[in-house]
């Protein structure tokens, strides 16, 4: 999930402009809040340090980083980085004598390795009694991807799911109700697809590499087999890999001329202005078509789990999620700072931040009195989506060497879209590529 590729400052407004910055859209890394890379073996010093990749809900901590430290009582320094080098700056902090961080935000993917190489601190019952928390204030999943060995090792702070976001306007006018499966968004993509208006029936990553092999896992887990299924063995050579390709093909008949070099936050800006029927984008990012003004399609936005191949819809929306734990090597004297933080994070109030500055809100159950969103927004999607369980944790298979899969599977797979390697021979050598990630992740259980 490598959200990371903003492609362009939009710069509008204030609100934008502080939502893409973050992001690293022309800054480099540790220049939020004032935070900066720690040297080794150096103390902690009176700021609450907190490490953070820089998603949606980075943007809400530094734009309310004032109000939140006053919240404390204790000064906060949020520690912004790309989606890497978070991971190799938790891997570095934990080689320290004393963790420079307070709290470090991580991809649940990765908990596994740093649970096994003890990095992080577990959450005994009597931290969670002492914040104030317990598992029925979250939605199951994301209380559940926190556990690993009966223990808990985080709290949820951005949970999404990669949605089909379309226009309920062109849909309206057409007479169209949204597409319930694969084939019907093929169908509706081509009759809107018309280059000559300018209008592109779909968006969707399909830049080579880590980008396009996102999307070739998230299709693999729509066309019902994971490509690494339940026991850890690898699935790509099969005839589902080839339905995969397919079906790719056929996407990309009915997607802008440039797709095969699009990715992340391209697509949410061609979709933001007119020039996309539908979009496959992360529900975090929906504040960037509904909150800007310049918004050609604000408010006429509907979001959808992502279909399916055939009629059944649960249990395929890719799922992820940035959760917030304690670096094992944290001194003991810090840790009720770090406990107090986790517990304003999680708390309603922070939901209500979250809220008020446009983002899906997923890290905890909403409060009983809030406004009830509409149906068709985003935040009402994936509550129900939730809610009823209907996403596949599988389509992102838990292992610290996702990243090098996802890139090998966009390599291989970008070749077979443009020609460049028959279907088979693709098919085969990310089979092969995988295996090897797979069996290295093995050897180091």
């Amino acid at each position: 999930m490598e959200t990371l590729y903003s492609i362009r400052c939009f710069g509008r407004f204030a609100f934008f402009l502080a939502a893409v910055l973050f992001a690293g859209c022309g800054r480099p890394d540790g220049a939020s809040g004032g935070g900066r890379a720690p040297e080794q073996g150096e103390a902690v010093d009176g700021h609450i340090e907190i490490l953070v990749v820089g998603d949606p809900f980075a943007g809400v901590l530094e734009r309310h980083q004032a109000a939140l430290s006053a919240w404390l009582g204790d000064p906060l320094r949020l520690n912004v980085r790309r989606y890497a080098r978070t991971h190799d700056e938790i891997l570095s902090n934990a080689g320290d004598a004393s963790s420079f961080f307070h709290l470090v935000s991580f991809d649940v993917l990765w908990l596994p390795q740093l649970v096994r190489d003890g990095i992080l601190s577990p959450l005994s019952p009597a931290d969670l009694a002492k914040m104030g928390r317990s598992k029925e204030e979250f939605f199951p999943i994301t209380w559940e991807v926190n556990r690993e060995g009966g223990q808990v090792y985080g709290l949820p702070i951005q949970p999404h799911m990669e949605l089909l976001w379309y226009r309920r306007d062109l849909l309206d006018e057409a007479g169209f109700t949204p597409p319930r499966n694969l084939d019907e968004l093929l169908v509706q993509a081509r009759y809107f697809h018309n280059r000559e208006t300018r209008l592109s029936g779909v968006g969707w990553n399909a830049l080579r590499g880590q980008a396009l092999g996102q999307t070739v896992a998230h299709t693999y887990a729509a066309m019902g087999e994971p490509f690494i299924d339940e026991d850890g063995e690898v699935r790509i050579d099969t005839p589902t890999g080839l339905a995969v390709i397919e079906f790719l093909r056929e996407l990309r008949e009915v997607s802008p001329a440039d797709i095969m070099s699009m990715a992340w936050d391209q697509r949410v800006e061609r979709f933001r202005r007119g020039q996309l029927a539908f979009t496959y984008g992360w529900a975090a990012r929906a504040f960037m078509v509904e909150r800007d003004p310049l918004s050609r399609v604000a408010g006429q936005v509907g979001y959808l789990p992502a279909p399916a191949r055939g009629n059944s819809q649960r249990g395929v929306t890719p799922f992820g999620q940035w959760s917030l734990g304690i670096p094992a090597n944290l001194p003991e004297a810090e840790r009720e700072r770090a406990l107090r933080t986790l517990a304003l994070f999680s708390s309603e109030r922070v939901w209500e931040v979250f809220v008020a500055d446009g983002l899906v809100a997923l890290q905890r159950r909403p409060p009983a009195n809030r406004a009830v969103p509409p149906a068709h927004s985003a935040q009402a999607v994936s509550e129900a989506i939730l809610e009823a369980g209907a996403i596949d944790p599988r389509a992102r298979p838990t292992m610290a060497a996702w990243s090098e899969v996802a890139e090998l599977l966009g390599v291989y797979f970008h070749d077979a879209l443009l020609g460049r390697m028959s279907p088979q021979e693709a098919l085969r050598s990310a089979q092969e590529g995988a295996e090897v990630f797979v069996l290295r992740e093995d050897s180091s259980k």
